[in-house]
């Protein structure tokens, strides 16, 4: 069964296009409550059930946006991000191979970060 990634596939240059797979299985690989779906049309991944990232090509740049839904409240790898909204902050990730130290880190600070506001909350 094809994944919401392997549907995107079509839809980017051909240079973007393993580096989206590589960041699929870095994602996949925080945590197996991690789960894909296609969301506005892009790979969209929740973590137990709640928004976590996204992939996506802006128009116009020839680079992979990692989307980190709550990457405003990095604090450890916040100068690894970029944007202005009101919570997602995004990793630009060029053509080629990828580094996966940033990726990692800011994933795996992401998830804490995501665990601990659920918890502090109480909710489901």
């Amino acid at each position: 069964m094809a994944t919401p990634c392997d549907e995107y596939l079509p839809k980017i240059s051909e240079e973007l296009r393993e580096p989206l797979l590589e960041l699929e299985g870095l994602i996949l690989s925080i945590s197996p409550l991690v789960e894909q779906r296609k969301s506005w049309g892009t790979p969209f991944f929740y973590l137990d059930g709640k928004m976590y990232c996204f992939l996506t090509v802006i128009k116009g740049e020839n680079v992979l946006t990692l989307g980190i839904c709550n990457g405003r409240f990095l604090v450890e790898n916040q100068a690894l991000l970029t944007g202005i909204g009101k919570a997602v902050r995004h990793l630009k990730v060029p053509p080629g191979p990828v580094d996966p130290a940033p990726v990692l880190a800011v994933l795996r600070e992401s998830a804490a970060l995501l665990a601990t506001f659920y918890q502090m909350r109480n909710l489901p």
